[in-house]
C-alpha cells in the first residue's frame, strides 16, 4: 500500500448562530456583551462596598491617654 491516498473531509462545524434568525443572533450579542460587561464591573462593587469598614484604634505610651477632644495623647495625672 504504499502510495495510498488517505483524504479525509472534515465537514465544517455548525455555529451556534446558523440555526438562529437575524434577530434572535442580535438578542443572544446584546446578552453575552451585558454578561461580559458586568462580569467585568463586578470586582470594582467589591471594592468599593468593603471600603471605610477599617476603624483605627489609637494607642498611647505607657503613663499616657487619648484626649478626643485634642485628638491626642496626654500624659496621665495620678495622685
Amino acid at each position: 500500500m504504499i502510495g495510498a491516498d488517505f483524504s479525509l473531509t472534515i465537514p465544517a462545524p455548525l455555529l451556534p448562530f446558523d440555526a438562529l434568525g437575524s434577530s434572535e443572533v442580535e438578542d443572544m450579542t446584546f446578552r453575552i456583551a451585558l454578561t461580559a460587561l458586568s462580569l467585568s464591573l463586578a470586582p470594582f462593587a467589591a471594592v468599593a462596598e468593603c471600603s471605610g469598614h477599617e476603624q483605627k484604634v489609637q494607642s498611647c505610651a505607657p503613663g499616657s491617654a487619648w484626649d478626643a477632644e485634642n485628638k491626642s495623647c496626654v500624659k496621665q495625672i495620678t495622685s
